[in-house]
Order: structure tokens, then C-alpha cells, then sequence
């Protein structure tokens, strides 16, 4: 039977926002795959749209799917446990088994490799933060930084949704969001080793226009059927792996060489992980109620002069202003791209603002930030955002060292 996820107003909401839900529109979980149906008239078949396919949601993980991530990590996270700090130990044994095809493991529930991407995790509502048991030690417990801090219902944002799907030429996606890493994080080692995150898969984007590199180990590549008929981009080539038959792959992504390097772990001696960034202070106010008139999980973002310049998703603890005068504190921690796929990617390799007739391309350009306060020293997260890259790079910043628990 399915389980229904949340209710929305139309694919493009449900997908990139999950806002302003309309009781008509139910988008649904079944066999892993999802759907969009139109309430009343799902029988005639018209109204259903599969948002994941099924085929690639089923059988076992054979390659670092981050589809595939994201229903494991829903599952976990409305899950009730004896006691909440159980939740760590409870997804090791997931972590484990999806390490095997996830290059460098997971931090705290999050996968190594796209490490940026999973940073921007929110919740249908407001959350509830998990109460972790007295004698465990704050630097090991859950980080704010990380899902397993709260218990709700994860809303898959759209980074998630489309950097993955759009690796894949089998999902025909015309929308695309890219983002784009933007700072290097590092967490603390044995002996106090500072060790960097490797988020690698944004480096082999290259290879979807580069015939002359030599693919990485576990791909082969052939010239796209397509490439000379269609306008994309970001599709010259295919790639294959043998870890995903009959799936055709714009660009590569890095595998786990098991007949090489043996499968390790990430080993943190503590939940707080470093960088260096922007930051800057602006203006926030709560956007409205959320579903069945809860608390919603929408703070608008204003500049100075009072515009709107983007949107937060709070966790559960941070407050929400009714008026925008709660002056917050923002960190960059990746840019993005969004609209047309084609179009996204023509930006990012070329720098081209404009298409060839001279019309606005559509491509909206952001960043994506933390709202973080600090106590001792440490910067804890309140909400993940982004706002426009006018208005950040408009803003008063300054470069500082994060230390994020």
C-alpha cells in the first residue's frame, strides 16, 4: 500500500518547494516509486505522473545513487526509538551497506560524495529535535548539521531530486537545478587530523563535453546517438557502468574500487566540522502557517531596504518573526543554478548570461546559506536557505572560520 508524503498544488510546487498545498493534489509513495496523483479522477490514469521511476528504485544499490539515499534517509527520520540518540547507531547498519557503492562513506547520515547536496536537507513542518540521553557527549551526539538531530518528515528539496536525476539520460528532466560547491569542509581525525570532505562528483561533470579525457575506472564511453540532433549542452557523450545496466549516463561519477582499496569509514572524533566562508546579516520574517494551519517552515529573507531576496526552511528551534526585523546570521555554503537543464549548463561552461538572440535565458542564479548561531565558539545551524546572487553579493560580507556542531 502506498504512504502518501504531502499534499501540494502542482508537480513544479510539490517538487522545488512543497508550498502552498492544495488538498486536490496528493503526491504518494509505493515500491519506491512516486507519484502525483489528481484526487477523484486517479482511474482514468490522465492525472498520474511518476516523479521517480520504478525501475531505478528497486533491487539492490549498485552504484552511489542518491535517489536511492533519500527514501532511506525518510525512513529513518519520523522513526520513533527507545531512546533518541539510538538514532546514530540505528542507520550505521544502512551506512555500511550503501558505503560499498558510496565513495567515502557517510558523516553522520550524510554521503561523503555529495556532501553538499545533503547539507540541504528541511522538513515538511517544523521538526522535533531529538533528546539525546544525559551521560552523551555533545561532540558525539547528532550535529545540528546533520537529520538525525530532528524527528519529522523530510522533504526531499529539489537539489536532491534533479542533480541526480539529470546524470541520468534515461529521465528526460528539461528543469534543473545545479549547485555548485562552494567551500571545502573538513572534519576532525585520529589525533586531531584535519581531514577534508571530498564531495568530488561536481569534478566530472566535465567529461559530458570531454571526449579527449580518460574516463574514470568502471566507465566506458561512446558518442551520444543524440548529440547531433539535439540541442543539449550537456549530453555529447554516454557513459556506462557495469554497476548500472542499461542506464546511460550524461557524465560520470566516482564508483568504489572494492578490488583495489578496501572500504573505509569516515572515523570522526567529534560531530563539528570546519570551514572557511562568507558570511553576512540579513532580515527575516515567517511567511505564513503551514499545512492543516501548523506552524510553517517558510521564513522569508529581506535585504536592507525591505525586498524579498529568498526563502529559509527553519528546522523546529529557530524563531519566526512575524514582521521582518529579526536581524540573522547567514553563511554561504554552495551556488546554484535553476531553470531550463540545457540552459543551466550552457551558464556554468560558459559564463553565458544571455541566449544567442539576446533574450534573458531564464537561468536564475543563488546561493545557498546557513542561518547559524553560535554558543562557545561553535556555530550551530537554525535553517538552510538561499537567497539571489544580487542580493548576497550586494551584502556587507566577510570572510570567517566556521566551526559548525
Amino acid at each position: 500500500m502506498g504512504r502518501i508524503l504531502y499534499f501540494c498544488k502542482s508537480v513544479k510546487d510539490n517538487v522545488e518547494y512543497g508550498e502552498k498545498h492544495d488538498p486536490d493534489l496528493v503526491w504518494w509513495l509505493c515500491h519506491r516509486t512516486q507519484w502525483l496523483d489528481k484526487k477523484g479522477i486517479v482511474t482514468t490514469g490522465s492525472t498520474q505522473h511518476p516523479i521517480a521511476t520504478e525501475e531505478l528504485l528497486q533491487g539492490p544499490v549498485t552504484w552511489p545513487d542518491f535517489q536511492r539515499y533519500a527514501p532511506e534517509v525518510r525512513d529513518y527520520i519520523h522513526r520513533h526509538f527507545t531512546y533518541d540518540s539510538e538514532v546514530v547507531p540505528a542507520f550505521a547498519g544502512t551506512a555500511a551497506s550503501m558505503s560499498k557503492v558510496f565513495p567515502g562513506g557517510f558523516l553522520f547520515g550524510l554521503p561523503v560524495l555529495f556532501f553538499d547536496l545533503a547539507l540541504l536537507w528541511t522538513f515538511l513542518e517544523a521538526a522535533r529535535r531529538r533528546i539525546m540521553s544525559a551521560d552523551l557527549e555533545e561532540s558525539t551526539g547528532p550535529p545540528s548539521w546533520s537529520w538525525m538531530t530532528w524527528r519529522g518528515d523530510l522533504a526531499c528539496p529539489p537539489f536532491w531530486w534533479y542533480n541526480t536525476r539529470s546524470l541520468i539520460k534515461r529521465l528526460d528532466v528539461d528543469a534543473g537545478i545545479i549547485i555548485c560547491p562552494l567551500v571545502q569542509w573538513y572534519y576532525s581525525g585520529t589525533r586531531g587530523a584535519r581531514i577534508a570532505i571530498k564531495n568530488e562528483y561536481h569534478k566530472y561533470i566535465h567529461f559530458a563535453r570531454d571526449g579527449e579525457s580518460i574516463p574514470p575506472p568502471g566507465w566506458s564511453r561512446t558518442m551520444s546517438s543524440s548529440s547531433k540532433h539535439s540541442s543539449d549542452m550537456h549530453g555529447n557523450y554516454d557513459y556506462e557502468t557495469l554497476g548500472a545496466p542499461g542506464l546511460k549516463f550524461r557524465f560520470p561519477i566516482p564508483l568504489v574500487d572494492t578490488s583495489h582499496t578496501p572500504i573505509t569509514l569516515p572515523m570522526p572524533i567529534s560531530n563539528i566540522i570546519t570551514c572557511q566562508t562568507e558570511r553576512a546579516y540579513f532580515l527575516v520574517a515567517w511567511q505564513g502557517k503551514g499545512v492543516n494551519g501548523r506552524l510553517g517552515v517558510t521564513v522569508e529573507i529581506y535585504d536592507v531596504e525591505g525586498y524579498v531576496v529568498g526563502n529559509m526552511w527553519r528546522s523546529g528551534d529557530a524563531p519566526v518573526p512575524t514582521t521582518a526585523d529579526l536581524r540573522v546570521e547567514l553563511i554561504a555554503i554552495s551556488t546554484g543554478l535553476a531553470g531550463n537543464r540545457n540552459e543551466c549548463y550552457e551558464r556554468l561552461y560558459r559564463g553565458k548570461p544571455y541566449t544567442e538572440n539576446g533574450d534573458d535565458d531564464g537561468v536564475r542564479e543563488f546561493y545557498n546559506l546557513l542561518w547559524i548561531e553560535w554558543t562557545d565558539g561553535i556555530a550551530y545551524r537554525k535553517a538552510v536557505g538561499q537567497v539571489t546572487k544580487e542580493a548576497w553579493e550586494a551584502a556587507d560580507r566577510e570572510l570567517i572560520e566556521v566551526k559548525l556542531g
